[in-house]
């Protein structure tokens, strides 16, 4: 059984120097690409901090130790093995509420609104709320990622948890639930990179 407090979900490629930094940033797990799994060499005490996912719809090929998740963007592809749908444009709520279901992760990610006017960032918050809302009220889980692709824009736990409070999300339950909804999800899984 996974014992996860708190989780981030990254894009970086260089992910000798994420597992450096997880401490700093104060996560006690990433959400790693499982591409980039043959580009590093990871010491055993880092193994129960990374859980793998991969952006492919076919789980064949890959095999590994790790906690392994299927994660897609475009809510017209959701199926039975999608783990994450990440909602990446304002406006995807209302495709992804006709196809929520339990057990299924919906993130939404800080990288969306790095650059935003204060007008899209209005409009990401409430967004997100809603989506929040769809997440308590169908069974499905909600994720606040930084989603960042280099180490700059990777951000801190007490970052997301101001953010969080912004969204009116408890982040002690926040992370009781993901960690939870983590814990549903342990279980070996093959992926195709």
């Amino acid at each position: 059984k996974m014992d996860i407090k708190r989780i981030d979900l990254v894009e970086v490629e260089d992910v000798n120097k994420v597992l450096l930094l997880i401490d700093v940033f104060g996560f006690d797990a990433l959400l790693l690409n499982a591409c980039h799994l043959r580009k590093f060499e990871y010491p055993d005490k880092i193994l129960n901090r990374i859980i793998l996912y991969s952006n492919n719809k076919n789980k064949s090929g890959l095999i590994t130790k790790f906690l392994q998740l299927t994660r897609t963007d475009n809510p017209l592809a959701i199926n039975k093995n999608t783990d994450i749908v990440t909602i990446n444009k304002i406006g995807m709520k209302n495709l992804i509420k006709k196809r929520v279901r339990k057990e299924l992760g919906l993130e939404v990610s800080l990288s969306n609104i790095r650059y935003s006017s204060g007008d899209s960032i209005s409009k990401w918050v409430k967004e997100s709320r809603c989506i929040y809302k769809l997440c308590k009220s169908s069974g499905s889980q909600f994720i606040l990622s930084s989603g960042a692709k280099t180490i700059t824009e990777m951000v801190s736990t007490r970052t997301i948890e101001s953010i969080l409070f912004l969204l009116e999300i408890e982040p002690k339950n926040y992370w009781k639930d993901l960690s939870e909804w983590l814990d549903s999800k342990d279980k070996i899984r093959v992926i195709k990179c």
